[in-house]
């Protein structure tokens, strides 16, 4: 396992791994630990670079250690470890910047967006649209030769509202986001 550009590897005296059952001896001999990584501890780690060899690891140590089952996503990962800066499996490189960037229609194995963020990407796209055609409206408005002061102030004052309204609307769908995925992960580690 690597870590932080780091090989992780045990050097035990071999009359102490007869002790131990033959698969974990063998294991440690082979230098196969990740499979002994608790995953539930890795948010906490402080670890920057993480590399493992294959996508099959990923769905069935890291996904299921850190409690996503069968349903991990690359951009969760990433919020959840946020010391993480760079995370490779196999040779498909993933920095934190370029995780930023998935939106809808991304097509990768590890970004599985559920139906929910979804429906939060398209809101959001729709909404920072509005608060743009809003804004642009409101400077328009004041260059219209055929409306009278008394309109312009009351159109400019319509659409300032609009697009504070978007905004705001904007704001709070991310902070609620945040708010309902710390309450299911709640809810998910007080049932086990």
């Amino acid at each position: 396992m690597i870590v932080n550009d780091n090989m992780i590897g045990l050097r035990i005296a071999e009359e102490l791994l007869k002790g131990l059952l033959s698969t974990v001896a063998d294991d440690i001999r082979s230098g196969r630990l990740a499979g002994y990584f608790n995953w539930k501890l890795l948010p906490r780690s402080g670890v920057i670079a993480l590399k493992v060899d294959s996508t099959r690891f990923v769905f069935s140590s890291i996904s299921e250690g850190m409690g996503y089952g069968a349903n991990f996503n690359v951009q969760e990962f990433f919020e959840d470890v946020r010391s993480l800066q760079k995370f490779v499996v196999g040779s498909k490189s993933y920095d934190r910047m370029d995780v930023k960037e998935f939106g809808y229609g991304t097509q990768d194995e590890f970004y599985r967006p559920r139906r929910s963020e979804q429906a939060y990407r398209l809101s959001q796209a729709w909404l920072h649209q509005r608060k743009i055609n809003t804004w642009q409206r409101t400077a328009d408005t004041w260059k219209r030769k055929d409306l009278g002061t008394f309109r312009k102030t009351l159109y400019s004052g319509a659409n300032l509202m609009g697009s504070g309204l978007a905004a705001g609307t904007q704001a709070t769908g991310w902070a609620g986001r945040k708010f309902f995925r710390v309450l299911a992960r709640q809810l998910v580690t007080s049932r086990t």
